[in-house]
């Protein structure tokens, strides 16, 4: 296959681009474009391209996705970030000259995306957006990394030991939303619009999001549930046994009102004013190579 490798040099795998490239050739495919940080990714897509591959963390793939989205090249992805949410959901793991091997013979999925709408105009996203818990949280990682920069502990275990503080003090906040005709109104520590079941640092507050089904899944975790998210929480950094399963609900679009702080995936927007906020599942956006292949509900 003739492919295109857009590669993030600071992934957390640490594989060198010069070893991904032998890797990729040795599988009988040719790398005809390599792009990074800075390159114009859309540009490789005017010439003819049989696999566009994603070797990076999240932001990565984001960024392939939506280069590739409404077109017929499929995307490839090669989880080297720290994170990997959108790989986990999909069920890509595995050493990377296993994953290049498999791309022969994988099926191809529809892979969903968001797009937001608010004052700040529209964005699109692709693992989540929401309020409460994961904005606060995702500050206090960053107010803390220059102190934890030579820490025993792994990046994610670092920063899910943030959410954890964040969590014990967080005051909920009163949102109201409309998911498709269903009307939800109520004071939440976190509301989170899923299009991946995994996010953060590789939370899972539910494994019912499904990014090729069409749908958005939305989780609102009121007070009463601060104890259970805490001891979920807690235990993720040792990876223990622990599942969360809160309740979703699933819709194509959602219209919320009460926001004035959320993440889009991994940014932190505020504003002054409430307002609505329209969210909406941009279903088969792009075509993704699965191995095992993603449920579709």
């Amino acid at each position: 296959m003739r492919i295109a490798l857009l590669y993030h040099h600071d992934a957390g795998d640490g594989i060198s681009l010069n070893a991904l490239r032998e890797e990729i050739r040795g599988a009988g495919h040719s790398v005809l474009h390599v792009l990074g940080k800075e390159d114009d990714v859309k540009s490789v897509l005017e010439e003819p391209i049989d696999l566009f591959v994603a070797a990076g963390g999240d932001g990565t793939v984001k960024r392939a996705a939506q280069a590739l989205t409404g077109g017929s090249v499929p995307l490839a992805i090669l989880p080297l970030g720290t994170a990997n949410n959108v790989a986990h959901t999909l069920g890509i793991d595995g050493p990377v000259p296993q994953l290049i091997k498999r791309w022969k013979t994988a099926r191809r999925a529809p892979l969903d995306l968001g797009v937001i709408q608010s004052s700040l105009g529209t964005s699109g996203f692709l693992e989540s957006v929401g309020t409460g818990l994961v904005p606060a949280a995702v500050a206090a990682v960053k107010a803390h990394a220059d102190d934890e920069v030579n820490a025993s502990r792994s990046r994610v275990g670092r920063a899910v030991s943030r959410y954890y503080e964040v969590l014990l003090t967080l005051t909920p906040s009163h949102t109201a939303m409309t998911l498709d005709e269903q009307h939800l109104e109520g004071d939440y520590l976190m509301v989170e619009v899923l299009n991946t079941s995994s996010i953060g640092p590789n939370l899972v507050l539910s494994d019912a999001p499904n990014p090729c089904d069409g749908f958005l899944s939305v989780v609102a975790i009121a007070e009463d549930d601060r104890h259970r998210l805490a001891e979920y929480i807690r235990c993720r950094p040792d990876r223990g046994e622990c599942h969360a399963g809160f309740p979703v609900r699933h819709a194509r679009r959602i219209d919320i009102w009460g926001w004035n702080e959320m993440h889009i995936d991994g940014e932190v927007h505020r504003w002054s004013t409430h307002e609505r906020v329209s969210i909406r599942a941009q279903a088969a956006a792009v075509q993704v190579l699965c191995n095992p292949f993603p449920r579709v509900s």
